[in-house]
């Protein structure tokens, strides 16, 4: 087949000879410019690794053969170690309209994307990537710091992944320069204390993850810079306890995941600052009790999973401010009983999962405050006797067949 009518090229290990060089090791130049320059309809190509294997060692690429590219929106260069970065990234804004922010925010454009996997250089300068990148991805590195001014030429870089690093401070003002930044991912690295300011000029950015790290405490204020955050991923840290004023700010934050860490306590006023959370996931850690009120300020919330701790009471208004609520997960806890004073203001709720605790009661008139429920799983406790949940639902009879104590499910349909 003429090279014209290729529309994906990928040169590694893992394909077969292509052009006359045996894949995966083409060590000097890769020149077309003579013979394969009409490719208009090659919309991905790949002359790099997608995985840790023998890496291209080029030293030129003839900037011709991208020159008729005008329909490739991917190029992936992972692993090649050449010079013609720069120059390359330039060839892109020929194929670029003035007003496509948006769309290079969600696809790679040719040059402008730059991926390096198990690379040995400890700085992010080493990697000579031009000031015109959109979308970085350094993963299985060797960097250990933010160095003053890193990122103060890279104004238009969408999306920034340093994952697998050796990263242990961020600093204040690491990312100055990023102003159209919108997703940074810092996750399995050795973070173990963030600055204040660490984020500050981070305006636009909606995603973060600092999953994956040795966080232990987070500054009050830490991400007041940050106000279009959407989603925060803090999951598998060791944080212990949170200030009242680290989220206070992110009025925007729609998913926080606080899982897998060691927090003992939630402070009254922790939540008040997101108005807009929709999912909120506590899980694996070793929190002891909810006291009233403590969820108050997330009146939009629809999501919440508490699972996995060492809750033993549920104080009366624990629950309260939930209006939206459709699904809790209170599974694996020490709870002993569920009164029906802690659902008053759930009445959305769908689907509650309290298996695995030590439940030995369960207020028959509690599923008078639930007239959503679809989906209740109280498996693994110490029930005496069953609920009757159609004490509220005379249209409704639970099947014979059920064993509510045993298995502890009821499937409940609505009508």
């Amino acid at each position: 087949m003429p090279i014209s009518e290729y529309t994906m090229i990928c040169i590694n290990d893992t394909s077969p000879p292509i052009w006359g060089w045996e894949a995966g090791r083409v060590t000097e130049s890769f020149d077309t410019s003579h013979n394969y320059t009409n490719n208009s309809f090659l919309i991905s190509c790949s002359i790099g690794l997608p995985c840790q294997w023998h890496d291209n060692l080029f030293r030129m690429l003839h900037l011709a053969i991208f020159r008729s590219l005008q329909n490739t929106f991917y190029l992936d260069l992972i692993m090649v170690l050449m010079w013609a970065f720069a120059k390359l990234a330039l060839l892109a804004t020929s194929y670029v309209p003035s007003d496509a922010d948006e769309i290079l925010c969600r696809r790679h454009i040719l040059g402008r994307s730059f991926t390096f996997f198990n690379c040995p250089y400890k700085s992010f300068e080493d990697f000579n990537i031009p000031d015109e990148a959109t979308t970085v991805i350094i993963t299985n590195g060797n960097i250990k710091q933010f160095k003053p001014n890193m990122f103060i030429e890279f104004s238009q870089l969408f999306s920034l992944t340093l994952t697998f690093n050796k990263f242990e401070v961020i600093p204040p003002a690491s990312f100055e320069g990023l102003r159209k930044l919108i997703k940074l991912k810092l996750g399995f690295n050795h973070i173990g204390h963030i600055f204040e300011s660490a984020f500050d000029g981070l305006a636009k950015v909606e995603t973060i993850g600092l999953d994956h790290n040795c966080l232990k405490y987070l500054q009050p204020g830490v991400f007041n810079s940050i106000p279009k955050l959407d989603t925060l991923n803090l999951q598998y840290n060791q944080i212990e306890r949170i200030s009242t004023k680290t989220f206070v700010s992110l009025t925007c934050l729609k998913k926080l995941r606080l899982d897998n860490n060691n927090i003992t306590h939630i402070d009254n006023g922790l939540f008040d600052g997101m108005p807009s959370l929709l999912i909120l996931n506590l899980t694996s850690n070793h929190i002891e009790y909810l006291p009233g009120n403590i969820f108050s300020g997330l009146a939009e919330l629809e999501e919440l999973d508490i699972s996995y701790n060492v809750i033993h009471i549920l104080y009366p208004c624990a629950l309260c401010g939930l209006r939206k609520i459709s699904f809790l997960d209170i599974t694996s806890n020490n709870l002993t009983s569920l009164k029906k004073s802690i659902f008053s203001q759930n009445q959305p709720l769908k689907r509650l999962a309290a298996g695995s605790n030590q439940i030995m009661d369960i207020d028959e008139d509690l599923f008078a405050w639930l007239p959503s429920i679809v989906l209740l799983d109280i498996s693994r406790n110490a029930l005496v006797t069953s609920p009757d949940i159609n004490r509220h639902r005379p249209q409704y009879e639970i099947a014979s067949n059920i064993n509510v104590i045993q298995q502890g499910w009821y499937l409940i349909p609505s009508y």
